[in-house]
């Protein structure tokens, strides 16, 4: 084995390397003894998943103070079935740790690429352990730390004994009887192990009960079929029956749509009659209303004098008009001239003549007032006669006004007959066309098969369908109830292998591989222990048996000494049952003689009997006397002994007498 660490906690400079099974460190407390120790956990596990926080410390505080970054080598020989040696470099930084690991085979060696995560799966992988595992297997305080769920499944996982989903379905599909369909639980939150069979029993007893439920509805359900099933038609059973009976029901349906036609088409004939007669009789009547025509050229006779005489008389009104009309304009021209001259009679003229003038404009001005008022006595005569043909006008109208109103409201009445008797005419016609239809359709429909026979065959033939229709019922539900009982069965068979029985997956679990387990740890204590290790089960936690007592195996019923021989007795027995080489004992507290020498003697029977172990154990005795109940056995033949002092190692040697030279300042 070879450990150098440089800054790590109490370590400045620790180099050791020995090809003895055992490499001893002796030294007083605070010195670094259990610094070098954790150097190699920390190595092979990053210090996770439980070192450090078991400690309450993190990745950041493993750097000696002062220090930039610590580094640990770890190189040890794994003796596997090809035997290689195992190299481990780790460094610690303010940012983190890194991890490099090589392997070295008898043709050379074989550093590994990758990332710190690859090369601690790499690492795990080489040794067939999970991180967590191997963290216990270094540690023993972490393993006595846990409850006993945790406890089993990491007994179960080291011991192969671990379950998951995927094996316990290749397990079910392996032993799971010919003609059975395997299942098994879908979901089960992560479970494995024991978890994993506790939940899959519950699920398999309630599926075991669900399925007896649902046969016992089956078989309830294929009573009720017995009961209520048609019973056998006499005489022979016809062939080919479910076909007879749907060409019957087919010529059956056929016949009553015929017939259905056929009174359709009935009822449709004799609607066009009645359409008929109504259309003629609408014709009729139509006929019937013909003294609006008969009156009308007697009230056009009566009429047309009335309008020739209004028009005569709208005639001479309009020639009166026309002569009122001639005589306004002389009338007022004859005004305006008289106007003038009797303005005119005020002229200045020349004093000789203005007699003479005078005279002539009063002349002149008297003619005009005379055709003056001749022009207004002829307009006068022409407005009342243009006033008396208005009057007769007016009168004339008014006489030929009603027979007017008579004749406009015959002819209305005539249009009115006229369209109603074409109307009459056009339903009349088209009622007809409509009855020629029906008929037409009525003599192209045969007459329907009768049905009476057909439904007489169809009866008897299901009545041999019914009774079919119910043994197959039956058989449906007889298949089902074989289906349910080999459900029930393979429910019983799951039961069976999840449950407690002697076949079962739980027996082959606790019994088989975590016995073997228990009974390698408790074979490879016999040395160190007068009690035997009883594995948890349940919810009891890890046990230690005696004569006559057990006691769980934790620090209220155990003293500092016996909890300390268990933590070694425990890792050791689980590094020898599984064959892992690399065995860890940290003696923390100061120790008695009898126990050190104990402890001494052990780790000597060990590295005797165990080809391939590497311990690295650490203790800090305070008497002188502890040498005194070791065996005699040199040192130098089983053990590399190194004095820790103020976080480095030097290398011890002894006499035959097995004196161990300590420093000075610790020389008994």
């Amino acid at each position: 084995m070879r450990l150098t660490v440089q800054n790590f906690r109490r370590c400045r400079d620790v180099q050791i390397e020995g090809k003895k099974p055992v490499q001893l460190l002796i030294g007083e407390n605070q010195q670094g003894k259990s610094s070098i120790l954790g150097a190699a956990v920390v190595a092979l596990t990053g210090g996770q998943p439980g070192w450090l926080t078991r400690r309450g410390e993190s990745v950041y505080d493993l750097r000696r103070e002062g220090a930039k970054k610590s580094e640990i080598d770890l190189m040890f020989v794994y003796p596997g079935g090809v035997p290689y040696g195992l190299g481990v470099h780790r460094e610690i930084t303010a940012k983190g740790q890194s991890l490099q690991v090589e392997v070295a085979f008898e043709h050379g060696a074989e550093p590994y690429a990758g990332s710190t995560t690859m090369q601690q799966d790499l690492l795990c992988g080489l040794f067939g352990l999970s991180l967590k595992q191997l963290s216990c297997l270094l540690d023993a305080g972490q393993f006595l730390a846990m409850d006993a769920k945790e406890q089993t499944a990491f007994l179960a996982g080291v011991s192969g004994a671990e379950l998951t989903r995927e094996t316990l379905g290749q397990m079910l599909l392996k032993d799971m009887p010919h003609g059975m369909k395997w299942s098994i639980k879908e979901n089960h939150a992560g479970l494995s192990g024991i978890e994993l069979l506790d939940d899959n029993l519950k699920w398999a007893t309630e599926g075991r009960k669900d399925a007896k439920r649902v046969l016992a509805e089956k078989n309830i359900l294929l009573g009720v079929a017995e009961r209520d099933a048609a019973p056998r038609p006499e005489g022979e059973e016809p062939e080919d029956v479910q076909a007879r009976v749907n060409e019957l029901d087919a010529r059956y349906d056929a016949s009553l749509r015929l017939a259905g036609q056929i009174e359709q088409a009935d009822g449709a004939a004799v609607g066009a009659q009645e359409a008929v007669a109504t259309a003629k009789a609408a014709l009729a009547e139509a006929r019937q209303h013909q003294a609006p025509t008969e009156a009308l050229p007697a009230a056009q006779e009566k009429l047309a004098p009335l309008v020739a005489a209004l028009e005569a008389l709208r005639e001479e009104q309009e020639r009166t008009r026309k002569a009122a009309a001639e005589t306004k304009t002389p009338s007022h021209d004859a005004r305006i001239a008289w106007d003038a001259a009797r303005r005119s009679l005020g002229t200045t003229v020349c004093p000789t003549c203005k007699r003479e003038w005078s005279e002539g404009k009063q002349q002149l001005a008297d003619e005009a007032e005379a055709a003056s008022r001749s022009a207004d006595e002829a307009h006068r005569v022409a407005r009342e006669a243009l006033a008396s043909a208005q009057e007769a006008v007016a009168a004339a109208e008014a006489a030929a006004r009603p027979v007017r109103d008579e004749v406009a409201s015959l002819e209305r009445q005539v249009q009115t007959v006229a369209a109603d008797h074409a109307a009459a005419q056009g339903e009349a016609g088209m009622a007809t066309v409509h009855l020629e239809q029906a008929q037409q359709a009525r003599a192209a429909l045969a007459d329907p098969e009768p049905i009476e026979a057909i439904q007489t065959e169809i009866t008897t033939l299901q009545a041999w369908a019914d009774w079919n229709l119910g043994q197959r019922n039956l058989a449906g539900y007889r298949e089902e109830i074989v289906t349910e009982e080999a459900t029930v069965e393979t429910w019983e068979w799951l039961v069976a292998k999840f449950g407690a029985g002697p076949d079962s997956y739980r027996s082959e679990l606790l019994e088989g591989k975590l016995g073997a387990l228990e009974a390698a740890v408790n074979e490879a204590l016999i040395d160190l222990l007068d009690e035997e290790i009883v594995f948890p089960s349940g919810d009891t936690r890890l046990s230690v048996k005696g004569a006559g007592y057990t006691r769980p195996a934790t620090r209220q019923y155990l003293s500092g000494s016996q909890e300390l021989r268990l933590q070694i007795a425990l890792q050791y027995g689980l590094c020898k049952a599984l064959g892992f080489p690399l065995v860890l004992v940290d003696c923390e507290a100061a120790l008695d003689a009898q126990t050190t020498g104990e402890i001494l003697t052990f780790c000597r029977n060990v590295a005797e009997s165990w080809p391939g172990v590497q311990m690295l154990v650490a203790m800090a005795p305070t008497r002188t006397d502890w040498r005194e109940t070791f065996d005699g056995s040199k040192f130098e033949s089983w053990a590399d002994v190194w004095a820790v002092v103020d976080g480095k190692t030097e290398r011890m040697t002894g006499d035959d007498t097995d004196c161990v030279k300590l420093p000075e300042e610790t020389t008994p």
